[in-house]
């Protein structure tokens, strides 16, 4: 399938590449040691409101182990770290996939010969898209109740795709609002992940961001009809 490299507007809010690991080093000096080698990039830190609970108390709940409990800030980028999970996140507006990944992959390879991992349980990949109207009309999505039609103004539609080494968890909702513009509206929300990448991860970390990313960018284009997405002023890429 041929893909857009941009649309516009962008409907990107959010773009999150995380990793999960197990690493033998207690909690302070995991962020420690993180911090020490991204500090110049990301120099502003934010406690996130897990911290609150006690580090005890979250190491036996498995809703809050491979959550973030600090929040590290430059101009164009946001770092969450937790004791066995990194990520790196852009918002709008979205910098592109080759900024995007370019600094991911900076951040990772500074981590890596921290030598604290391991080995990584898992990868993601996640985009929200936020759009200022009911998406549903607009997308090759088909609900149905007794055998007809559905369709409703409140509508979550949830289910994980699988796809080679990958899976998706798809989030389709028409009664989203987007704070920031204080707008309501819809969200596709695709969260690209894979719990098999273990082994070497680090030596083919950018096969696989790169291939977990082609996964999502090609199940939210081919959610997209095509009259819709010509509204959007795709860009095709040259060859």
């Amino acid at each position: 399938m041929r893909l857009p490299v941009k649309i516009d507007p962008c409907p990107i809010t959010e773009a999150i590449i995380e990793i999960r690991f197990v690493t033998p080093k207690p909690e302070d000096a995991v962020f420690a040691l993180i911090y020490n080698v991204v500090q110049e990039k990301y120099p502003h830190i934010e406690k996130l409101p897990l911290h609150q609970i006690p580090e005890d108390v979250r190491k036996e709940n498995p809703d809050l182990v491979n959550k973030p409990i600090f929040r590290l800030s430059s101009d164009s980028h946001l770092l969450h770290i937790g004791r066995q999970v990194v990520s790196v996140i852009v918002q709008e507006p979205y910098p592109g996939w080759n900024d995007f990944s370019s600094e991911t992959l900076r951040v990772f390879d500074l981590i890596s010969g921290l030598g604290i991992i391991d080995s990584v349980s898992r990868l993601g990949i996640r985009y929200r898209n936020f759009f200022s109207f009911d998406i549903f009309p607009k997308i090759n999505l088909s609900i149905a109740l007794n055998n007809e039609p559905f369709f409703s103004e409140e509508t979550t539609f949830r289910a994980v795709i699988p796809s080679d080494l990958f899976r998706s968890t798809l989030l389709v909702n028409n009664t989203a609002t987007y704070v920031k513009r204080s707008e309501k509206g819809s969200v596709i929300d695709i969260d690209t992940f894979s719990t098999d990448v273990s082994e070497r991860f680090f030596e083919r970390v950018e096969e696989l961001i790169t291939k977990g990313h082609q996964v999502e960018k090609e199940l939210f284009f081919n959610l997209l009809k095509p009259e819709f997405l010509e509204t959007l002023n795709p860009g095709w890429e040259v060859k």
